[in-house]
């Protein structure tokens, strides 16, 4: 007595899909670097050309471009050219490039497998097969890819100014004030 095992040929380029796609997926370990803490350490984290939003000591945040860096003063340009000097900035946050790689190899990962699945359920031959899974591969990376373009990074910290925030022993807090919001960063120490 033998059992009768049914094979279907293109449902077995559904299982490399999926492991590749759990690999794709699998977080990566992150690697932020942390904000540096001297004025004069900002050329080792930005250059000239560098889109920034520099929060001066009256909380007014700026965006532009950086065209000058020296270790006592930045200028930006943002529709004005501004000069600030290291102690009137409180804070200096960039937006990092995205090199929309994730969202292109994850498109063409879902485009694969969904052409590798409706590949096992359709009949055909393996030209047509393997046709139908390029171009929901392409289709799947270029989706992806616009996608992945259409969500801006999150802004991160560059610098922090550490000296003249008021401070009482363990506690210290530093006003912030933004054209749309007030608050406080409230900072505590062990």
């Amino acid at each position: 007595m033998g059992i009768m095992v049914r094979t279907c040929r293109p449902a077995l380029f559904l299982i490399p899909a999926v492991v590749f796609s759990l690999v794709l997926l699998a977080p990566a370990p992150a690697a932020a670097q942390e904000p540096v803490k001297a004025f004069d350490l900002l050329n080792t984290r930005l250059k000239v050309g560098d889109t920034v939003w520099v929060t001066d000591a009256s909380g007014r945040e700026v965006k532009g471009k950086l065209t000058e860096l020296t270790a006592t003063s930045l200028t930006l340009n943002g529709g004005d050219r501004r000069t600030f000097k290291g102690p009137d900035v409180r804070t200096i946050l960039e937006r990092p490039h995205d090199s929309l790689k994730f969202g292109t190899l994850l498109g063409l990962v879902i485009g694969v497998g969904l052409g590798a699945f409706s590949a096992g359920t359709a009949e055909g031959n393996a030209s047509e097969v393997l046709g139908a899974i390029a171009i929901l591969g392409g289709m799947g990376a270029g989706i992806g890819c616009g996608i992945d373009a259409m969500i801006p990074m999150p802004k991160r910290p560059v610098y922090l100014h550490q000296a003249g925030s008021s401070s009482t022993g363990p506690v210290s807090w530093s006003p912030i004030v933004r054209p749309r919001s007030a608050g406080a960063a409230v900072a505590f120490a062990f």
